[in-house]
């Protein structure tokens, strides 16, 4: 999108980590944007038929960011599987031998 060509509406100004994280987000979603700076401000400029969806995508994007996730104890040789596994083994072992 060059500004030449198509007039800009700015959906976000921020930093530039934010203005580049977003950036990634409405590429993948296939929303042709541009990310300007002007000073020491960053923007991220869309068409204007695509503000709201530009928008949209943003907004639920960083609500999903912002939900506190708990985190989950994984431990894929925990003591019940390995002693699981023993037992398999051993009986496994036993019964080859006889």
């Amino acid at each position: 999108m060059s500004q030449t060509e198509t007039p800009c509406a700015v959906v976000f100004r921020g930093s530039k980590r934010l203005c580049d994280e977003y950036s990634l987000l409405l590429e993948a979603r296939s929303i042709d944007h541009e990310v300007l700076k002007s000073g020491d401000a960053w923007s991220l400029c869309v068409p204007p038929h695509l503000l709201q969806q530009a928008y949209e995508e943003i907004s639920r994007y960083s609500a999903e960011r912002s939900l506190p996730r708990a985190a989950r104890s994984f431990n894929a040789f925990s003591r019940t599987r390995r002693s699981a596994r023993s037992a398999a083994a051993t009986r496994a072992s036993s019964s080859r031998r006889s």
